[in-house]
């Protein structure tokens, strides 16, 4: 078994992943391992549907400003980490990051890039039809995960 030297912490600032993160932190100062706590933005929540199309068939799309958007979420991940796990970090090597994407596309991607031990993140627990319309984000890493992943339920 590897020894835990980077563990990365999905979240999406809700209530539910704020277990995922503290206890990523807290497992982090036990192994005096480095957290990496992410918060990826999906594009669907970033990017409204179209408004419909007009006489002439055209699609209107809103655009956004998306480093506007990404500085937002950063600001917001900053502001969440402190309200929220200022007991923890002042001893642990934390990183912050922000994206934009496919949310579990994105999670795999960033555990292969920093080397993840470990992935520790929140489930929602939705069971039945909200799980088969939504879907798992949890799951699907787990699925997938280059390593092993620890799936927390509040």
């Amino acid at each position: 078994m590897d020894t835990i030297k980077k563990i990365l912490a999905p979240t999406d600032l809700s209530a539910t992943s704020r277990a995922g993160v503290r206890y990523a932190l807290e497992m982090a100062a036990l192994f005096g391992a480095e957290v990496y706590i992410y918060c990826v933005a999906h594009y669907e929540a970033a990017v409204p549907y179209p408004l419909g199309l007009d006489e002439g068939a055209s699609l209107h799309v809103p655009v956004i400003d998306v480093a506007a958007f990404l500085q937002e979420r950063r600001q917001a991940l900053a502001r969440f980490v402190a309200e929220h796990f200022q007991d923890l970090t002042a001893t642990i090597s934390v990183y912050q990051e922000v994206d934009m994407g496919a949310v579990s596309d994105k999670i795999l991607g960033k555990a292969a890039e920093i080397g993840a031990n470990l992935i520790i993140m929140s489930t929602h627990g939705r069971t039945g039809l909200g799980h088969m319309l939504i879907g798992s984000i949890t799951e699907q890493v787990v699925r997938r995960a280059c390593c092993p992943v620890l799936s927390i339920r509040p």
